[in-house]
């Protein structure tokens, strides 16, 4: 049997976050939630957002933690073109995993789980669901460039994004409608729909950037928030500074 050579994750894209206002997302990714066959999105090395997108083969609570898994990486041409024009990973599309292994010893590593379809025994397909909350690039050009450049670029610079709402089903040919999303002001992490509803223009697809963990909010379940329903969002998830999270119409 060929051995498996193990491919290395930066277990060291650790910061300090923010407590988020309501829900606590560390729940969601305990070691209890971790489980065989499902894909996860971990913090990259790019500006620590979860776009890290890899399937676990198998995973060791008894005594110190580690998780065996398979790195995924964009299935076709398109996909790695689209990767170069923006300058960041994609975390949406279709997907192959690697066939070497790597070793993740770190539970903080793991933002959230991510919904998937399978394609074949080695492809996966993942598009924003209705209902989750992801991140749009802003300050990004569509001028095709080589990915190093564009990394070294994002490093001296600082992440701008936008938040939406998915209403409706995607594809890579059908974009979704979306509800923008604002910062509700007085907390730390409660955003609010910032606009109407419309449709995501084609032409921005590619500007999904990551998937946003979130926590809906209603009016009846928590009094103390009046108003239209809200939502909680991961701070790890975020840019540093949430000042660069901005309020867009697209």
């Amino acid at each position: 049997m060929k051995k498996q050579e193990q491919v290395d994750v930066n277990q060291a894209l650790l910061r300090d976050v923010p407590d988020s206002d309501y829900y606590c997302f560390d729940n969601d990714r305990s070691k209890g939630n971790i489980k065989p066959n499902q894909i996860w999105s971990l913090y990259d090395e790019v500006d620590t957002m979860p776009r890290t997108l890899i399937r676990v083969k198998e995973v060791n609570t008894n005594g110190l933690f580690r998780v065996t898994a398979s790195l995924m990486r964009p299935h076709n041409s398109s996909s790695e073109k689209s990767e170069r024009n923006i300058g960041y990973p994609r975390s949406s599309g279709y997907f192959e995993k690697l066939e070497e292994t790597t070793i993740v010893k770190t539970l903080n590593c793991f933002s959230h789980k991510m919904e998937y379809t399978l394609k074949s025994a080695n492809v996966i397909e993942i598009f924003p669901q209705v209902g989750e909350i992801w991140a749009l690039h802003q300050n990004q050009d569509s001028k095709p460039s080589r990915l190093e450049h564009d990394r070294q670029r994002i490093a001296n610079e600082e992440p701008e994004f936008g938040l939406a709402v998915i209403l409706s089903i995607c594809c890579r040919w059908r974009a979704p409608d979306i509800v923008v999303l604002r910062k509700r002001p007085g907390f730390r992490t409660l955003w609010e729909p910032g606009y109407e509803p419309g449709a995501l223009p084609p032409t921005y697809f590619d500007r999904f950037s990551h998937k946003v963990p979130a926590y809906k909010l209603t009016e009846q379940d928590y009094p103390d928030l009046t108003g239209t329903d809200c939502w909680d969002v991961d701070a790890a998830a975020l840019p540093e500074c949430l000042s660069n999270v901005t309020e867009t119409t697209f």
